[in-house]
C-alpha cells in the first residue's frame, strides 16, 4: 500500500473543489469555488479551527467546534452537510478512515 503524504487543510479544500468540478458537482456558472470558500465560510472557518492541520487528523470534536460558530439550526445543518461531503470525499481519497463530518450535530 502506498503512503499518502500529509496535506494541509487549505490544500485539501483546493483538491476537493477541483474534484467536485471534475465530477460535475460544481457546474453552474453561478456556482464556483467562492461558494465553498467565501459565501459559505464553513470550510475556511474549519481550516482556521484546526490550524490548517492535515484532515486525516481531524475528529468529530473538531467538526462540532466549527459548527458551534453558528446558532441557527438551518445554518448549522447546511454547514454540516458541506463538512460531511468534504470528509466523505477525503475518506474516498484514502487519507483518513474516520468521517468526522458524519458526527451528530453538537447541541
Amino acid at each position: 500500500m502506498r503512503e499518502i503524504a500529509a496535506v494541509r487543510f487549505i490544500r485539501a479544500i483546493d483538491l476537493y473543489i477541483d474534484d467536485q468540478r471534475a465530477e460535475g458537482r460544481i457546474n453552474s456558472p453561478h456556482t464556483d469555488e467562492r461558494e465553498y470558500r467565501y459565501r459559505s465560510p464553513v470550510l475556511g472557518r474549519h481550516a482556521d479551527d484546526v490550524n490548517n492541520r492535515d484532515p486525516a487528523y481531524e475528529n468529530r470534536d473538531d467538526v462540532k467546534r466549527t459548527l458551534n460558530h453558528w446558532t441557527h439550526p438551518n445554518t448549522r445543518s447546511k454547514h454540516r452537510s458541506l463538512l460531511v461531503s468534504f470528509y466523505e470525499w477525503n475518506g474516498r481519497g484514502g487519507s483518513t478512515t474516520e468521517q468526522p463530518g458524519a458526527a451528530d450535530e453538537a447541541t
